[in-house]
């Protein structure tokens, strides 16, 4: 855990300005189960941010791993993880806009990502909805590891986990059209998810305004 707080103290000097809140950084299990980590506001520990990294990532039996290979190509890998993280905490703490309606990674992670990526010699990616121009670029929900050279880990990432995932998201409709409806959907999601949070008065309120919005239609 020592080389992950390093890693972060460095980037966050380099790449964010040194703004960044230190995190609690925990190897746990992220709170959806598919993804390889996560970012919150707020610790368990009650204190301001946590990142929580995939144990098996260390590990070596989680799916995209290959156990057979070097410790060292784990741990960049898992410094990889910490750094697409710290740009969600950067989200949190400095934009106060978590980008809800594209889960994350929406245009200001992807501004972010490839300004860093500019630094560190690594290509350029797009928003996760794949769309117009710049439909083909890698997504950015899995940067950097996958614009890294297929070398940087030493073996330890499986990239082609990732490719089998996609080809069958693609199954399930990647047209223009499909692409409007999916970010319809996530829109709503994070409305519900605001509407969650509000004290009851509040959600009252917002429920009269749609029955009067709706009455206008």
């Amino acid at each position: 855990m020592t080389c992950l707080y390093d890693s972060w103290e460095s980037w966050n000097e380099e790449f964010f300005d040194g703004v960044l809140v230190v995190p609690s950084i925990f190897l746990a299990e992220p709170k959806t189960p598919p993804a390889l980590a996560d970012c919150t506001s707020v610790s368990v520990l009650g204190s301001r941010s946590q990142i929580r990294i995939r144990p098996a990532l260390l590990i070596g039996n989680h799916k995209c791993i290959n156990p057979d290979t070097p410790m060292e190509g784990r741990i960049l890998f898992l410094a990889d993880i910490l750094l697409h993280e710290m740009i969600h905490q950067w989200q949190e703490e400095v934009l106060g806009n978590d980008e809800g309606s594209y889960k994350g990674h929406g245009p200001k992670f992807v501004g972010k990502c490839n300004a860093i990526g500019a630094l560190l010699g690594l290509a350029e990616v797009r928003v996760a909805k794949a769309r117009g121009k710049n439909k083909d670029m890698p997504s950015c929900a899995h940067w950097p590891h996958k614009v890294r050279p297929t070398n940087y880990y030493m073996g330890a990432y499986v990239p082609e986990i990732e490719e089998v995932k996609k080809e069958k998201e693609g199954e399930n409709g990647g047209d223009d059209d499909n692409e409007e409806i999916d970010e319809g959907i996530d829109v709503v999601d994070d409305l519900v998810e605001r509407f969650s949070r509000l004290p009851d008065d509040s959600r009252l309120q917002f429920l009269n305004k749609i029955k009067a919005l709706m009455k206008k239609r």
